[in-house]
């Protein structure tokens, strides 16, 4: 079991998350301790109204929630009871058992887990000190919590992790210190027949991982019109450097035609695939990073990787994730228009030159928290027509949400603050 610690936030953004995803129907409220009410008796109201009474006790502690996530291998079965136990002999284990929290079991990734939300702030005022949690209380919980149910341990389950990306055996290529086409043709033996992806875009985006990119020449020009195709070694930048290689002169001699056939065969995206890179990018847009470095860091740890697309000017204009489990790359716009650079920028309060947005704060509000992307290495690459589409806003939980605050006459903390303190860093446990 993998247990994961979420940087701390404001209790509503935790709560929002769950919820949103319960009303997408990828997610369901299990457990709930020292409530009034049982779980499925509890209403949204209800919910944020028991941990609002706590923060009003002991208003001078700002960061006083954790949102934690226990990970279990795929191959592992459970009933709700079963997770109700595991998830009360974490919480007891980390000095939580007393405390309210909500157990939200997940079924949007390809392995089971559920997120538990609660409050460090004591019925009496008094604050529970959580730092360092995830190296000390966590780890000893997670260990007895394996031998108690026999579960697959930690350890195991990060190195099959690690392992299922680790079989390509490709290196990043360097310059001055790789043969180019010897290189570029490892390169390319190692992801082509490996990963789905249905355009040249997309394609680019895995390839520039390993500072290689597939060139069609500028349009109009002698390589462009006889569907000619070369491929180059380029910078972290994506700037051009060395020798082109002609795709006809490689030893599988990976031409435009035969890519051509493999964007035929890819176009049409797999529901897992979209599954897994939606579950992790809402994952990492819990922590709120600050900027597209920090969300792609985040990303990092569950295997998906993010390159961002930037014109001559430097805008941001797409983005493209490239998941290393499932061997599978997609746009932002694959996933959903929610997912676009324009509107995951904008919910990290960014503009497109990922710059802060004037009168903007750094957290994306509730509701809307779905996005991601990797800090560019990308630079004026080719990238689809449909990516750099404005996409329409999608009715969200934050319409729920807004209206609830009205009747409440009171809005949630996030609507009347913009700024967030402290560091946005996940913990990986």
């Amino acid at each position: 079991m993998v247990a994961r610690i979420g940087e701390p936030e404001v209790i509503e953004k935790a709560v929002y998350y769950n919820e949103n995803k319960v009303r997408e129907g990828v997610a369901v409220c299990i457990a709930e301790n020292n409530f009034l009410k049982r779980y499925d008796q509890l209403s949204l109201r209800d919910k944020l109204q028991r941990f609002n009474l706590l923060t009003e006790l002991n208003p001078g502690v700002k960061k006083h929630t954790l949102h934690i996530s226990l990970n279990f291998h795929p191959s592992e079965k459970f009933t709700h009871d079963e997770l109700r136990d595991i998830a009360r002999d974490y919480m007891e284990g980390i000095g939580f058992g007393s405390q309210p929290y909500l157990v939200y079991e997940h079924n949007d990734s390809g392995h089971p887990h559920v997120h538990v939300v609660t409050s460090s702030i004591r019925d009496d005022g008094t604050s529970i000190n959580f730092h360092n949690i995830g190296r000390k209380e966590s780890s000893i919980a997670r260990k007895a919590i394996e031998k108690k149910y026999q579960l697959i341990e930690a350890e195991r389950q990060l190195k099959e992790e690690r392992d299922a990306v680790r079989p390509l055996n490709v290196e990043k290529l360097q310059y001055g210190k790789t043969q180019t086409k010897n290189g570029i043709a490892r390169v390319l033996a190692g992801v082509l027949d490996k990963f789905s992806y249905g355009s040249l875009s997309e394609l680019n985006a895995l390839l520039s991982l390993y500072n290689v990119k597939a060139d069609p020449g500028e349009t109009g020009g002698r390589i462009n019109r006889n569907r000619g195709l070369i491929y180059r070694m380029i910078k972290e930048s994506g700037a051009h450097i060395g020798k082109p290689i002609k795709a006809s002169s490689l030893p599988k001699k990976q031409t435009l035609s035969f890519l051509e056939e493999r964007f035929e065969k890819n176009a049409r995206k797999s529901p897992r695939d979209i599954k897994r890179v939606k579950g992790a990018i809402d994952w990492a847009m819990v922590s709120s990073p600050k900027s597209l470095a920090q969300l792609s860091e985040l990303l990092k740890e569950m295997q998906v990787r993010m390159v961002q697309w930037r014109n001559d000017q430097g805008f941001v204009y797409g983005l493209t994730f490239v998941d290393m489990f499932n061997k599978a790359v997609l746009n932002g716009s694959d996933i959903d228009k929610e997912y676009s650079a324009k509107k995951i920028l904008e919910k990290c309060g960014l503009d497109q030159h990922e710059q802060p947005l004037p009168g903007k704060g750094l957290s994306p509000h509730p509701g809307a928290l779905q996005a991601g992307e990797e800090q560019g290495h990308e630079a004026g690459l080719e990238f689809t027509t449909d990516e750099r589409r404005e996409q329409q806003a999608k009715d969200s939980l934050l319409d729920i949400l807004l209206d609830l605050g009205q009747k409440q006459k009171r809005l949630p903390w996030e609507l009347r603050h913009d700024k967030k303190n402290g560091k946005n860093k996940s913990q990986n446990r």
